[in-house]
């Protein structure tokens, strides 16, 4: 396992759940059903929501973030002026994360603002992601400020 010298030129793609890098990335990954393409498929239809999911790939390294876009109505605007939303589906999916992601902090935090950069270029404003209370419990210690906000326990 090697660990990444540097975060520079990581990109990352906005995967549909029926697109099959979803799936295979969840085989090599510590995950919950909250991470399932299926899941985000039924929970997207009950926020009214489109899904999608950050994905980045490098070898062995893998970071996968399933989320909803939401349509977000500007008060006093016309219909057609609105802004963009993420989150992530009801539960805890949280940030899915290879071994050798896990083991990376240059890797994460670089994924990390990748997934900002590019859902700002898609028109996003913000992002609000459930983190999973085990599989994400060493998640502050890899993201470099001011990525990870603690907001209190889950009970």
């Amino acid at each position: 396992m090697r660990d990444r010298p540097s975060a520079e030129g990581l990109a990352g793609v906005l995967i549909s759940p029926t697109d099959d890098r979803w799936a295979r990335a969840l085989v090599h990954t510590r995950h919950d059903v909250y991470d399932t393409p299926s899941y985000a498929l039924i929970e997207a239809d009950h926020a009214q929501a489109d899904p999608i999911g950050f994905l980045v790939e490098d070898d062995d390294y893998i970071f996968l973030v399933p989320l909803l876009i939401r349509r977000v109505p500007l008060m006093g605007h016309i219909d057609d002026d609105v802004a963009w939303d993420a989150i992530s589906p009801y539960g805890y999916p949280g940030i899915v994360l290879s071994e050798s992601a896990r083991s990376s902090q240059s890797f994460v935090s670089g994924c990390t603002k990748a997934m900002v950069g590019l859902l700002a270029e898609r028109g996003i404003c913000s992002a609000f992601i459930r983190l999973h209370p085990h599989l994400n419990a060493d998640l502050p210690m890899l993201i470099t400020p001011p990525g990870v906000t603690p907001n209190g326990l889950t009970v």
